[in-house]
């Protein structure tokens, strides 16, 4: 997927959730998300954070399609169904907690928690150089 606008219907579609809601929750007319759909244009910039927050996706997915920024459990985030049995009861604590935080308090969660990740993976990368595994060594 190409376009802000393919990812944004496709995820509509994808989690069955109908534009009419996205249009309450993101306080436009449903009229106007029609008209991005039918008229293949993205929605305006100031919409992209309520849009992401609604779909469950990071504003970083919304615009790129980057999967490295669609946050897992995703579909659980924006739906009232109970959590997925494979959480851990400290991860169900940071989601319950996660949903009560305000939508501009959830990007910069969303964004500090990408910056970690990042720090992470350069650590990593940055461990693999200093040690690298000689040829015939086990990982």
């Amino acid at each position: 997927m190409d376009s802000i606008n393919e990812r944004l219907f496709s995820l509509l579609k994808a989690k069955n959730l109908k534009i009419k809601n996205l249009a309450n929750s993101i306080g436009i007319n449903q009229a106007n998300i029609s008209m991005w759909k039918a008229r293949n244009t993205d929605p305006p910039a100031k919409y992209i954070a309520p849009i992401a927050e609604f779909l469950g996706v990071t504003p970083e997915y919304l615009l790129t399609g980057n999967h490295k920024y669609m946050p897992l459990q995703a579909a659980y985030i924006q739906s009232s169904a109970s959590p997925p049995p494979n959480l851990t009861d400290e991860e169900t604590l940071l989601l319950t907690n996660y949903q009560k935080l305000s939508l501009i308090d959830r990007v910069k969660v969303r964004g500090l928690t990408i910056e970690l990740l990042r720090a992470q993976e350069n650590a990593a990368d940055l461990d693999t150089k200093k040690h690298p595994i000689q040829k015939g060594q086990g990982a």
